[in-house]
């Protein structure tokens, strides 16, 4: 009896061991378990705060591209203005032009009413100096409103350009002659800096795609911008399978055709 009472008590030791050794085992695997969890909440806490300061950025140039946006539609306005004042100049000359030319068909209307006669040669002489007069006088003015016009054109096409720029930044388009890289990419917030900005015609909320070996990769939405460089958030699913945006792709406006020959990403 003694003996089974020691057995007994081995095994109840031996049981009471395995379990505290499991208890251990289990403890060992959740301490490990919260440590890993506390480091990915520093983390996370960096990204975090690293998202915070670039929102902040993209807050600043946001505003900065709003202000750019302001300047721009002054000069067009301050354009539009001094096409006005070309335009009277160009009517005003245009009256004088007129004017002369109606002296000098009176002038040729007057000699013709002369005749020829020798008496009235002194006067036909003046007249005819009159006349030489006026005439260089029209060919001034002529070529007056010839340079008047070509510069009209001038302004007109700038005002055009101004116009169309003016247009894209309302409707939050990217110029179509736009054409950059990527600089970076941040995988963990899913962010894009391109190697362009406002200058070189990237405009803020404008849509974009992303090129490689003329295959479009991906569509992405400008965020913010500054004068030489913006910030783009990746459309995820607008990714082609398999395939991640990177650094040194090729970003053209969403608007801007494939290269001929090769397929776009669905």
């Amino acid at each position: 009896m003694a003996n089974t009472f020691g057995i007994l008590s081995i095994l109840v030791l031996l049981a009471a061991s395995y379990v505290g050794w499991k208890n251990k085992e289990v403890h060992e695997t959740t301490k490990k378990a919260v440590a890993t969890q506390e480091e990915n909440k520093k983390q996370n806490q960096k990204s975090l705060e690293k998202l915070k300061n670039e929102i902040a950025v993209l807050v600043s140039e946001t505003n900065a591209a709003t202000e750019a946006s302001d300047i721009a539609k002054g000069k067009w306005e301050e354009q539009v203005a001094e096409n006005k004042d070309t335009e009277e100049e160009i009517e005003e000359v245009t009256e004088d032009l007129e004017e002369t030319t109606e002296r000098v068909e009176a002038a040729d209307e007057k000699m013709a009413a002369l005749g020829t006669t020798k008496t009235l040669a002194p006067k036909i002489e003046e007249l005819s100096e009159d006349i030489g007069i006026l005439e260089d006088e029209v060919a001034v003015l002529e070529a007056r409103v010839a340079n008047l016009k070509k510069e009209r054109e001038g302004t007109e096409a700038v005002l055009a350009s101004t116009s169309n720029r003016l247009s894209d930044i309302v409707n939050n388009r990217s110029y179509p002659t736009m054409k950059t890289t990527i600089r970076s990419v941040d995988h963990s917030v899913g962010l894009v800096t391109l190697n362009a900005g406002m200058k070189q015609g990237v405009v803020g909320g404008s849509r974009v795609k992303v090129m490689r070996g003329g295959q479009q990769i991906a569509l992405m939405t400008i965020m913010g911008i500054s004068p030489n460089k913006a910030t783009a958030e990746v459309d995820q699913s607008s990714l082609a399978e398999g395939e991640s945006v990177r650094s040194g792709d090729v970003v053209v406006p969403a608007n801007a055709p494939v290269k001929k020959g090769a397929t776009a990403a669905k």
